[in-house]
C-alpha cells in the first residue's frame, strides 16, 4: 500500500517513486485485461471502477482521508499518476475523481481550496506546509481546468453537458460572439451639408 509504506518510512525518493510506478502499471493491466478484455473504450467508460480497484489494491487509504504532512509529496505523485490514466483512457481529470482515487475527504478539498474548514486548524500543519497544502490543491484544479478548457477549443460541434460541467466545476462563462464593425468612407464635408440643406460653397 503506498501511502501506508510511504508514510511510515517517509521515503519519497525517485526508486521509491519508480517502484510504485511499476506497481501501479502492472494492477492497471491485470485489472483492464481481466475485468474490461483489455478494450480501453470498456475502460473509459468504467473509469471510476478502476480508480477505486487502484485505491484498494495499492494505494490503500479509505475515504475520508486527510493529508499529513510527510505525506504530501506523496500526493503530488499520484496525481501525476491519476492524469496519466486519464489522458490514456480518454477522460477529463476531475478533482473530486482525484479524492476517490487517493481516499482523500471531497470535503476537505473543498475546504482547502476556499481556505476554510477544520485543515486550517490542523495542529500537525504549520503555516508553511497549510500553504504548501493549499497550493498543491489549487494546482491540481488548475490542470482539471486546463483540460476541460482544452477539451472544449478541440471538439467538434458543441457538448451541452460538458458546457454545464464547466459552468458549474470551475466558474466558466460563455461569452456572446464578437460582431464584425463595418466601416465605410467618411462622407465629404459638402455631401453632408448638402444632405442636410446647408450651402457651404464660397462666394
Amino acid at each position: 500500500m503506498i501511502l501506508n509504506e510511504l508514510s511510515l518510512t517517509g521515503n519519497c525518493q525517485p526508486d521509491t517513486m519508480q517502484r510504485y510506478d511499476l506497481e501501479i502499471k502492472e494492477a492497471v493491466a491485470c485489472y483492464v485485461l481481466e475485468v474490461f478484455q483489455d478494450d480501453d473504450q470498456k475502460t473509459h467508460d468504467n473509469f471510476n471502477r478502476l480508480l477505486l480497484h487502484l485505491n484498494n489494491t495499492v494505494i490503500g487509504r479509505s475515504a475520508g482521508t486527510v493529508p499529513t504532512r510527510d505525506q504530501l509529496p506523496v500526493y503530488e505523485y499520484l496525481f501525476q499518476v491519476y492524469i496519466s490514466l486519464c489522458v490514456r483512457f480518454s477522460v477529463l481529470p476531475s478533482i473530486g475523481m482525484y479524492a476517490i482515487f487517493t481516499g482523500i475527504s471531497p470535503l476537505v478539498i473543498d475546504q482547502i481550496l476556499h481556505n476554510t474548514g477544520h485543515y486550517t486548524s490542523n495542529s500537525w500543519m504549520n503555516e508553511s506546509d497549510k500553504s504548501y497544502l493549499f497550493t498543491m490543491i489549487s494546482n491540481m484544479q488548475g490542470y482539471c481546468k486546463a483540460m476541460t478548457i482544452d477539451r472544449l477549443h478541440n471538439m467538434r460541434g458543441s457538448d451541452a453537458n460538458l458546457i454545464f460541467i464547466s459552468k458549474a466545476a470551475y466558474g466558466l462563462t460563455e461569452t456572446a460572439p464578437v460582431q464584425a464593425i463595418e466601416y465605410r468612407q467618411a462622407d465629404s464635408l459638402e455631401a453632408i451639408a448638402d444632405s442636410i440643406g446647408i450651402d457651404v460653397t464660397d462666394g
